[in-house]
């Protein structure tokens, strides 16, 4: 269990310090998405700058305590719950017809979409099982089996911030299908 644990450990770190990066690039990638956040959650400009400050920070705040071998129960907990706040924005927006992108892991311009749930789904399984492997205790750790748990989070990390993009590349627009 403790390499599961590695592993949605370095899958959750790698996902949320990706997601920082893009939001804290430049002031027009914080500007894109607290216009997102203002969008998707139909919030007052001042509540949505509440809301956005606050995803940055609980998502600095996961990656910190995941990297704290102490702490990463918690990490995992506050990543449980963000993740089911962002989810729960996501279905409430999409049952209200919002058409925003979502900006939480690129620059992407696309309106939201159900497969959007998806993703997030996984990563709420990635941070359960790594809460309940990281109660389990293991003996010591063999460098190749720690190897190829980061590696294989690696792999993982990138499907889940590029998933957008494999969507529209996977997607089939019936407008441009040649018949």
């Amino acid at each position: 269990m403790q390499y599961v644990a590695i592993a949605c450990r370095c899958l959750l770190g790698f996902v949320f310090l990706w997601s920082l990066a893009v939001k804290a690039r430049s002031g027009t990638a914080y500007e894109q998405f607290l216009t997102s956040v203002r969008e998707l959650t139909g919030a007052a400009p001042g509540i949505a700058r509440l809301l956005a400050a606050a995803a940055v920070a609980a998502e600095l705040l996961i990656v910190v305590l995941l990297a704290m071998p102490a702490l990463i129960r918690v990490g995992f907990t506050v990543a449980l719950a963000l993740l089911a706040g962002y989810s729960g924005t996501l279905a409430l927006a999409l049952r209200r017809g919002v058409r925003a992108p979502c900006r939480c892991l690129g620059s992407r311009a696309d309106p939201i979409r159900p497969a959007l749930l998806g993703r997030n789904a996984g990563l709420l399984l990635a941070a359960a099982l790594g809460l309940i492997a990281a109660t389990a205790h293991g003996r010591g750790s063999e460098p190749i089996a720690v190897a190829v748990s980061v590696v294989a989070a690696g792999v993982i990390a990138a499907l889940v911030v590029f998933f957008e993009d494999l969507m529209t590349i996977l997607s089939i627009d019936p407008a441009q299908t040649v018949r």
